[in-house]
């Protein structure tokens, strides 16, 4: 697919690049080699202590972003499924630590000071793959200094791991996820969850073409309803630049069809997004509708919003489904 729309295509750009690892300048290469390289042990120690302090802001649900049923489940879970909680907050203290020691000599201050005060310091998530492991792939979100992987929540899908590790990009089984069924595939064994395919729904199964199907239980331990799968935004615009819509296409005939109750479910969520209109499937074919949202993404009169429009649609469906079910 040609995207003609130059502002659109950058946007995507944009969205597909915002979690992805930088290639450091031999600069920061150097610099890293030296500082973390060369006090792997010492680092480590440094990063302990901000872990030490993440887990007693997140535990007390302090954490930003951090909703009432998400707490609940981290006190249960702790610190299972929360490498993102932990990566955020460690990085938030590096930064109060930072600013703490900006009038201190750089030779004076602690090394990860000394390595931010040089080095791009960021946040990157993807898949970890390393062979030999039962719990890989899974998906991890990380911290990039130079050309060292900073990985501060080692232990959130093997409780049995040590909580910090320090390792060369190369040396840490960090990697993109390379299609949109590499992503489902690798969703579907870690978060154990299952994927139909949207025939509920098919003008927006361009996009949208999964319907998760569980079993996934709610906080309060109810199974959770049957939900149009939103693929993260990143997710969704890297695919588009790799193939257009050839991915979503692949994903929609690699999963099984929903069964008559599903698609029911699905369909009285949406109705319910317009009281007094009662929904129904699509007539147009899903190559019809894959043709037509093809169309309508390479025209050069595309808005750079049209996806968080669609995004904002189905969050209103999902969360319409939620109350019903």
């Amino acid at each position: 697919m040609e995207f003609r729309n130059q502002q659109f295509r950058e946007a995507l750009q944009k969205t597909a690049n915002g979690i992805k690892p930088y290639t450091p300048t031999a600069e920061e290469i150097e610099i890293t080699e030296k500082l973390i390289g060369q006090n792997i042990d010492s680092v480590e120690t440094e990063l302990g202590r901000y872990r030490k302090s993440a887990d007693r802001i997140i535990l007390n649900g302090a954490a930003k972003k951090l909703n009432p049923p998400e707490a609940n489940r981290i006190a249960r879970e702790y610190p299972l499924g929360c490498c993102k909680y932990i990566r955020d907050t460690v990085m938030d203290k590096m930064e109060d630590s930072a600013l703490l020691e900006k009038y201190i000599a750089p030779t004076r201050r602690s090394i990860l000071n000394q390595v931010q005060l040089c080095v791009r310091i960021t946040d990157i998530s993807g898949v970890i793959d390393l062979p030999g492991d039962k719990n890989i792939p899974y998906f991890h979100n990380l911290i990039q200094a130079g050309n060292y992987i900073l990985d501060v929540a080692n232990d959130t899908v093997n409780t049995t791991q040590r909580k910090i590790k320090v390792s060369k990009i190369e040396e840490s089984g960090y990697r993109g996820v390379k299609s949109l069924l590499d992503y489902i595939e690798i969703s579907e064994k870690y978060r154990k969850i299952t994927f139909e395919r949207n025939t509920a729904i098919t003008d927006l199964a361009p996009l949208f073409p999964l319907i998760e199907t569980g079993p996934r239980l709610t906080d309060k331990g109810t199974v959770m309803p049957k939900l149009i799968y939103q693929f993260p935004p990143h997710i969704m615009a890297d695919a588009l630049l790799r193939n257009g819509l050839k991915e979503f296409e692949e994903v929609y005939h690699a999963r099984p069809a929903p069964d008559e109750e599903t698609v029911k479910r699905v369909l009285a969520g949406a109705s319910m997004v317009n009281p007094g209109q009662t929904e129904k499937q699509s007539e147009l074919s899903i190559e019809e509708s894959f043709s037509s949202i093809e169309e309508l993404l390479s025209s050069p009169k595309v808005t750079d919003d049209i996806l968080k429009k669609l995004n904002s649609v189905i969050t209103r469906i999902n969360r319409e489904i939620a109350i019903l079910f």
